[in-house]
């Protein structure tokens, strides 16, 4: 896939990459199927709070806010099209 919306979403996942390298305080490429959070996730509840506010903080928007199941949080690639969805 190739186009503006490809590069919007490969921005946003090079930038969320980001955000959880400074969280893990890591320096890793991230697969987008790697979990954010649940049974073998990368991020604990008290680091799936910091990672929500810093996405907040980046892109102005709530990712947790009306997702009650947080499926947002199921994998990278399903975080950073819950932040296109929302920009």
């Amino acid at each position: 896939m190739s186009g503006p919306m490809a590069k919007q979403r490969e921005r946003v996942t090079r930038e969320i990459i980001g955000v959880l390298n400074r969280i893990l305080k890591t320096d890793e490429d991230y697969a987008p199927s790697v979990r954010l959070a649940g049974e073998d996730a990368l991020l604990d509840s008290f680091s799936v709070a910091l990672f929500a506010s810093e996405l907040e903080e980046l892109y102005g928007v709530d990712i947790i806010e009306g997702d009650i199941d947080l499926d947002c949080l199921d994998s990278l690639e399903a975080c950073a099209e819950r932040v296109l969805a929302l920009l």
